[in-house]
């Protein structure tokens, strides 16, 4: 081979390979991303805004950025996997010092990992229509348990409202990938749906108004091939809407079966019934009877509903109880037994925004004219029932405090100091712990009157409607 021919060859495979290197680092793509975000967000100062859409690619999307520098705003994402599609969701605080009824313009890009880049400008309105579109979901139950078939599991069925008119209606997850456009005050989605496969299905409904006020909704349903549930509870109301009218213990959490094959087939809970003939029933979902509702026609035998209507299983006497349902022989316990743990002279509410009976948990006993609120010396003592040492009641009314800090409360049984006390599971909050668990906190959507419950020895509270 000549000297040429080896110094042309040589020059061909350096440039070759450096070609190779380029190409590898910056892909030869054509394609740009494509930011489908709203163009108008709207908010007020010292609120929180949300920027949300969806951001698409084929090349995959490597950073998005968000920036608005008068307001010290310049985030950078990196996305490490470069999806091709990116569900892109950020809050940011308004300044309180912002103007009510300013505009303001956010620029928003993204880059695709070939540095081809798109950029969009977000106009930020702070103007005094800062409302969300509503959005109500008639069913599936969140939650709710469905088994897979060649049939209909469920209809996936909401209704969207905003008095500003809806700009969009987005629904992702069980197989839908939607964007429905509009320009109406209403809108109402129905979809039937079918799985043959079990596990987790999550939804989430997205809406945007006219002026950019965002909202979501996310539910999940549990998809079995059989009947085999995550969860069940029992109800002992008779009216659906009582399930979700409550605070905390309706319908109360029965414990699963830990036995190989018995796993969400087969439940057992301690209960309490206050009189004779107390009617109860089984819902492995918590805010409906529906799609499915356990009583009994037959002592002794379970019964199934889908349409949320069945008879319930009748505990005959007053008293204490074991109550057992087996989902594989369709068959259900109620077990008489008294309990012989100790009792309490008094128990007693600590807190913040309460009321019992009346008296506010921040009213001190020592001093009325002092308030002092999350101290025993302040707590305010249920009535217990003259028929069951381990059962106290009474009216209890949740309420803002208005003194800067959070609402809330505890049980004690000793107004000298703190333990005994009794707080709550951090996710089941109807399950007392004593000298353990968490607060429990609540904010304006729980305030109102109630009737609480509290039974020391099943460590269950109520507080209903």
């Amino acid at each position: 081979m000549s000297y040429f021919n080896q110094s042309f060859l040589i020059v061909w495979c350096i440039a070759l390979l450096f070609f190779q290197g380029c190409t590898e680092e910056n892909p030869d793509v054509s394609s740009e991303p494509v930011l489908n975000i709203q163009d108008v967000v709207t908010s007020l100062p010292g609120q929180r805004l949300q920027v949300s859409g969806l951001i698409s690619d084929p090349a995959g999307i490597a950073t998005v950025e968000i920036e608005y520098l008068d307001w010290s705003l310049d985030k950078v994402i990196t996305l490490k996997e470069t999806p091709t599609q990116y569900d892109f969701h950020y809050e940011f605080d308004v300044p309180g010092e912002a103007e009510v009824n300013s505009v303001h313009e956010f620029r928003l890009s993204a880059t695709n990992q070939a540095g081809l880049s798109t950029t969009k400008t977000i106009q930020v309105s702070l103007s005094a229509d800062n409302q969300a579109p509503q959005i109500v979901i008639a069913s599936p139950s969140d939650g709710g348990t469905y088994i897979a078939g060649p049939d209909s599991e469920f209809t996936l069925a909401f209704e969207v409202n905003d008095p500003s008119n809806i700009a969009y209606v987005k629904v992702v997850g069980g197989g839908l990938l939607e964007t429905i456009e509009l320009a109406d005050q209403s809108y109402s989605f129905s979809r039937d749906l079918d799985f043959s496969v079990a596990g987790v299905v999550t939804f989430q409904i997205t809406a945007a108004d006219a002026v950019g006020n965002l909202s979501t909704k996310t539910i999940s349903v549990n998809v079995e091939e059989s009947l085999t549930f995550p969860a069940m509870y029992l109800a002992d109301i008779a009216e659906e809407s009582a399930l979700t009218s409550d605070v905390m213990g309706v319908p109360l959490p029965a414990l699963s079966s830990t036995t190989e094959g018995e796993e969400g087939k087969v439940f057992t809970i301690k209960y309490y019934s206050p009189a004779a003939n107390t009617e109860v029933r089984f819902v492995p979902q918590k805010s409906s009877f529906k799609p499915f509702v356990f009583g009994s026609t037959t002592p002794g035998e379970l019964a199934i509903s889908t349409d949320g209507a069945i008879d319930a299983i009748v505990l005959e006497e007053k008293g204490y109880y074991e109550i057992s349902m087996n989902l594989i022989t369709m068959t259900y316990t109620t077990t008489p037994y008294q309990p012989t743990d100790a009792t309490f002279d008094f128990v007693q509410v600590v807190g913040t925004g309460v009321e019992i009976g009346g008296a506010s948990t921040c009213a001190s006993n020592a001093d009325p004219a002092t308030e002092q609120c999350w101290h025993f010396g302040s707590g305010k003592r249920l009535t217990k029932d003259p028929d069951n040492p381990y059962r106290f009641t009474g009216q209890m009314t949740l309420k803002d405090q208005g003194n800067g800090g959070s609402n809330g409360f505890i049980l004690n049984s000793n107004d000298a100091g703190w333990s005994p006390f009794w707080r709550f599971d951090a996710v089941e909050t109807s399950i007392a712990v004593q000298d353990g668990g968490t607060d429990y906190t609540f904010t304006a959507d729980v305030y109102g009157v109630y009737h609480v419950v509290f039974d020391t020895h099943l460590n269950r509270i109520q507080v209903k409607k």
